[in-house]
């Protein structure tokens, strides 16, 4: 009844069969026409209170060719019962053709099995046999439910509509099928289903899953004629340990298949109401995915008195799971009929996972004794966009060093304003041709000559953020030497530390800012007026030399957050910044009419787009001073005095922009990276800038390594693509390649890849590893600890982090050296940072502590004698 109080019984069991006749119509036609019959029949509901729940369709194509459309219920057929009517049709059929009039035996009673079901179960209150097994599988605590990539957002409450696909397994695979469950002693279903948890343990990143497995009720009665709403489902859970052989795993699946079908009586209805599941609206209960083998039918099964018969399902527009991977096989052949929600998931997806498994089963056959874990899931479909999205190759500009590069630009632009900084006295604005940095440059790098510096040696630049840092910058490159940042806002003690980690043999600096600083090291060299310190020296280029810079030699060494308490050194060559350059000035893009407002500390990598790519595409840098760049007004009316039109900053300071009042400047390319850009923020940035772009890259890679320009206010933001030659691999922690959509770890690879950590060689060696993915000879890739996933446009997304680092208004943090520092001073015994932001730009650091009574003041004075202000946690809680 509607009410569901009553069971309603049919009298009249009669069906009117419906009959097609399209035999009259073209091909073309009659193939369109049966097409859409056939889903007319699957979408046609069933009113399940006046019937009937059965219904039957011939549709004749032609002479000698017919489709007979057979639809049911599920409350009075299932799939066991479907081949019972098949096979009762075929000898119909038969007996027909014959003129042989032979009765089919007669039916089992459904209402007899319904009814022995519930005696079963109702004999004792005491837990039955069955109920304990499933129970005690579920008793050391439920499993998260299954996570598969989803092609867009799940909503939150869970919808029904779903799609087919079927995939077709080659006669060749599926003997080597058959013969791997002979090898193992085990079936073809526990192949197939080892293969199918391999599959989702793999795409998810979990390996203690609960799959769906229909089990046929008649087999409990020992009936082949019964035929009714009988299936039960079985939550089998199986661990999938990636480490065992397929050999391995098939005997453990095998065995979980045959417990669990001694135990199928207790249904699954039953068992959902004793387990403490807290039911989620946007997802089914416990049992996400189904997986089925269906019974061959063939041979006598289809014998319809001489003609050929040939039996497809059809697809449903509505499903229960997620994903449910029916497996239909004759005795040749099998095809993968995988229905699945069209909320989460898309064709392209699930094709690429189906030809993802077939692989892997084929891989299964071939090496059974290989770990699941290195098989490949990927498959070449999917392996060939990936490197389609790879395909970077770039050709380099034809310079050695940058040193050279700066040369040619400055020949090539020698009147035209290269940049406008503070005078270092009056704090007037000032502007300098590129002739003028050029030779003064020039004159610099000549001074460094003289005092043996150029190739393989290192120079700290220690100046306040004016020409003369620029000056030195081109100089130190121009002698073949690295240069080392060293931003005199840092403690003391951390710049004494980087400046004898790197083996620096002279610092560039200023006689107010070396008064303050002892750096242990040899020779200081001021440049008060470059214009006349450097007077009697020659403004042309440096002659050829063997102190000349070589495409692998490093070019700068910045150190970033060290996560065993020190800093870290990275080592980054000319060939590297060269390719960096040369993709940047071509996109995002600049050239010699542009005018970018830099506001980064040379410490931080990204300054390296900043004074550089326009010094070598002729454009002019304004060189915001340090005071400016942290003053959200000051830096508004900078950017409105100078008329810039490309500015790069991380979200913080854009932010800071937008809240001083940022006007409409269509003019202006806003450049965003250093640390994750909220989607919110892009709203107030398309309408105020003429383009947004995002940024990402590790310093190991050279200052960015994908780019992504945005284009939708508030949508997810996505890092893009690789730059020019550059390669982006998403590994799993085996460093086997992920399928598109699943998270890995972002591996990075290509002409960016940095030399290493200075004086390192472990951690090095830990972090640049050899590039396993091409196996390109010497070729090695980046492993950067960031959380990512190809998306199915063919963009990157960035997930998170792997480890501790966090990003705090672009700098990047191990929070295991600011422990370090905490633990240094004498009261306290335990300390741990944590992050905890107000919003996805405004990421505060707390410190928990485990000590003494020690004030906040005396904490933060103990750690600025180590660390910089960016790293002293804004809270203590003892």
């Amino acid at each position: 009844s509607r009410d569901g109080t009553e069971l309603l019984i049919q009298q009249d069991a009669g069906q009117a069969l419906i009959v097609d006749d399209l035999s009259n119509l073209p091909e073309d036609e009659a193939d369109a026409t049966l097409t859409s019959l056939v889903a007319g029949e699957s979408a046609n509901a069933f009113d399940l209170v006046n019937g009937p729940l059965f219904r039957a369709r011939l549709i004749s194509l032609t002479a000698n060719e017919h489709a007979l459309v057979l639809g049911a219920h599920h409350i009075v057929c299932d799939g066991f019962s479907f081949a019972i009517l098949i096979r009762d049709l075929a000898e119909l059929y038969r007996n027909a053709v014959t003129g042989v009039l032979a009765a089919l035996p007669p039916a089992d009673s459904f209402a007899d099995y319904a009814a022995g079901l519930a005696a079963a179960q109702s004999q004792t209150d005491e837990p039955t046999e069955d109920e304990l097994y499933w129970l005690e599988q579920f008793k050391r605590g439920l499993p998260a439910p299954l996570d598969l990539p989803t092609s867009r957002p799940r909503s939150a409450q869970r919808s029904f509509a779903s799609a087919r696909l079927d995939l077709s397994v080659k006669p060749e695979l599926v003997r080597q099928i058959r013969q791997l469950a002979g090898q193992t002693r085990s079936g073809a279903f526990a192949v197939l289903l080892t293969g199918f948890a391999t599959l989702m343990a793999r795409l998810s990143g979990q390996q203690d899953l609960v799959i769906g497995v229909p089990s046929a009720g008649q087999t409990t009665v020992n009936s082949e004629t019964l035929v009714g709403h009988c299936v039960n489902l079985l939550p089998l859970r199986v661990p999938v340990e990636l480490n065992q052989s397929t050999r391995e795993a098939i005997n453990q699946v095998q065995q979980h298949v045959f417990d669990a079908f001694d135990h199928q009586r207790y249904t699954y209805g039953s068992l959902l109401k004793k387990l403490p599941i807290e039911r989620d609206p946007s997802r089914p209960t416990l049992v996400s995915v189904m997986f089925n083998l269906d019974q061959a039918l063939e041979g006598g099964d289809l014998d319809f008195g001489g003609l050929t018969a040939d039996v497809l399902s059809n697809p449903r527009q509505a499903e229960n799971f997620e994903m449910f991977l029916n497996i239909s096989q004759t005795r040749e052949t099998m095809t993968l009929e995988c229905q699945y929600n069209t909320d989460l998931f898309d064709e392209g997806t699930v094709r690429l996972w189906l030809s993802g498994y077939r692989a892997l089963l084929k891989q299964m056959a071939d090496s059974p004794d290989l770990p699941l874990a290195v098989l490949d899931i990927v498959g070449q479909q999917q392996a060939q966009a990936i490197a389609r999205l790879n395909a970077t190759d770039t050709e380099l500009p034809p310079y050695d060093n940058v040193g050279q590069w700066l040369t040619q630009s400055a020949q090539a632009h020698p009147d035209q304003a290269a940049l406008l900084s503070r005078a270092p006295n009056s704090g007037q604005w000032q502007a300098s041709s590129y002739e003028q940095l050029e030779g003064l440059s020039n004159q610099l790098a000549r001074a460094l000559r003289q005092r043996a510096i150029g190739r393989g040696k290192t120079v700290g630049i220690c100046l306040p953020r004016d020409a003369r840092m620029l000056i030195a910058q081109w100089a130190v490159i121009k002698s073949g030497a690295a240069y080392v940042p060293l931003d005199p806002g840092y403690p003391e003690q951390r710049l004494t530390m980087m400046a004898q980690d790197a083996q620096i043999e002279l610092v560039i600096s200023t006689l107010d800012t070396v008064a303050s600083l002892d750096l242990g090291i040899g020779e200081v060299m001021l440049l008060e007026n470059p214009a006349e310190d450097l007077a009697e020296l020659p403004t042309t280029p440096l002659p050829s030399s063997s102190l000349d810079a070589r495409p692998a030699d490093p070019i700068y060494l910045i150190y970033t957050s060290g996560s065993t308490g020190r800093p870290k050194g990275v080592s980054v060559p000319h060939r590297a910044v060269l390719n960096f350059l040369n993709t940047m000035a071509s996109r995002p893009g600049l050239t010699d009419k542009d005018r970018l407002l830099a506001v980064t500390t040379l410490s931080f990598d990204i300054a390296v787009l900043e004074l550089l790519l326009p010094a070598v595409t002729g454009a002019q840098v304004i060189l915001a001073d340090a005071e400016t760049a942290r003053d959200g007004a000051a830096l508004l009316r900078l950017l409105n005095e100078t008329d810039a039109t490309v500015m790069q900053a991380t979200p913080s300071t854009w932010r800071l922009l937008i809240e001083a009042g940022l006007q409409e400047k269509r003019n202006l390319k806003a450049l965003v990276g250093g640390e994750a850009f909220p989607p919110e923020l892009s709203c107030p940035l398309l309408r105020l800038c003429g383009s947004v772009w995002n940024l990402y890259g590790p310093t190991e890679t050279t200052v960015w390594s994908t780019l992504w320009r945005v284009r939708k206010p508030g949508a997810p933001i996505r890092i893009g693509r690789p730059i020019g030659n550059t390669r982006i691999h998403v590994l799993d922690e085996r460093a086997q390649p992920c399928p598109i959509g699943v998270p890995g770890e972002i591996v990075i690879a290509g002409a960016g890849v940095a030399l290493g950590y200075h004086n390192q060689p472990l951690l090095t060696t830990e972090r640049f590893m050899p590039d396993t993915v091409t196996g390109e000879p010497g070729a090695r890739m980046y492993r950067t600890g960031d959380l990512g996933r190809w998306t199915w446009t063919g963009d990157l997304e960035h997930l998170g982090r792997l480890d501790q680092q966090v990003k705090i208004r672009g700098f990047r943090i191990e929070l295991g050296e600011i422990e370090a520092s905490l633990q240094k001073h004498a009261a306290i015994r335990q300390a741990v940072v944590v992050t905890r932001a107000r919003q996805a730009d405004d990421v505060r650091l707390i410190a928990y502590l485990v000590g003494g009574p020690v004030n906040d003041t005396e904490l933060r004075d103990h750690l600025r004698r180590t660390l910089p202000d960016y790293m002293v946690p804004q809270h203590f809680v003892s």
